[in-house]
């Protein structure tokens, strides 16, 4: 690829980091509290729910709005010279987003003390990344690289609920806490989409106003509905868990 093609993989990249924090850091926490309980020999599909139901809180709402102000994003960000990486930067968006997922399914199976599992994993899924890449990049371009990372994050993904419910427990991969989140994040993409009828972005003021708009419409909303959501803030800022209506 042109050294502007890696330029526009490489801005929509660190763009879109940024919302695995919550997966990489519940991950990590997840890893450790599954080798206590294997090694107690309790049960530990509960921890994995409950690890999953959250890592997305990020991921999903970036997700609907880089769909939406892309060309605001980037343009904002680094330039019109960029505007020509929106579809690379929805497409790691959604990679992101199943990443949220799979990623702390990894770090079961290492807490599980099974590198094997992981290592088969993540070697199949990497040696299919770069075959399908090479084949859709000559096809598609740069959007093709970003089609074979989605791909292959979601067949790691597939491949370790597969694993995990064969060789240590059966446990539910998309929760009700995932639905509300995704119902929270369309409720934001409507009340963005109607902002916009009204705001032009033309700086960085401008485009915070959207931004903040859709920070709040989507937290107020999922606060509203998920009520597992409000105990574990509870739970987290006052150090006991609060049953609240």
């Amino acid at each position: 690829m042109s050294p502007t093609a890696v330029g526009y993989y490489d801005v929509a990249w660190k763009l879109t980091l940024p919302v695995m924090f919550v997966a990489q850091t519940a991950g990590s926490a997840l890893m450790s509290k599954m080798s206590a309980l294997d090694a107690a020999d309790e049960a530990t599909n509960t921890d994995i729910v409950n690890t999953l139901s959250f890592s997305g809180v990020l991921a999903v709402p970036a997700f609907v709005g880089f769909l939406l102000l892309h060309t605001e994003v980037l343009v904002t960000a680094f330039g019109s010279e960029y505007t020509s990486a929106w579809p690379l930067l929805i497409g790691l968006a959604a990679y992101r987003v199943v990443a949220t997922q799979s990623q702390p399914l990894i770090n079961a199976l290492n807490g599980l003390d099974r590198p094997d599992i992981t290592m088969w994993i993540t070697g199949t899924t990497v040696a299919g990344n770069v075959v399908l890449g090479v084949v859709l990049t000559l096809y598609y371009g740069p959007v093709g690289v970003v089609i074979a990372t989605f791909l292959a994050e979601f067949a790691r993904y597939i491949a370790a609920i597969v694993i995990i419910h064969r060789e240590v427990t059966p446990f539910s991969p998309v929760s009700k806490p995932v639905v509300q989140q995704i119902a929270s994040a369309v409720v934001m993409g409507a009340g963005v989409a109607l902002t916009q009828q009204f705001v032009t972005v033309a700086s960085w003021v401008d485009l915070g106003i959207l931004v903040g708009v859709g920070a709040a419409v989507y937290w107020l909303v999922l606060l509203s509905i998920s009520k597992q959501l409000r105990t574990t803030l509870q739970s987290a800022f006052v150090g006991m868990p609060i049953d609240l209506p």
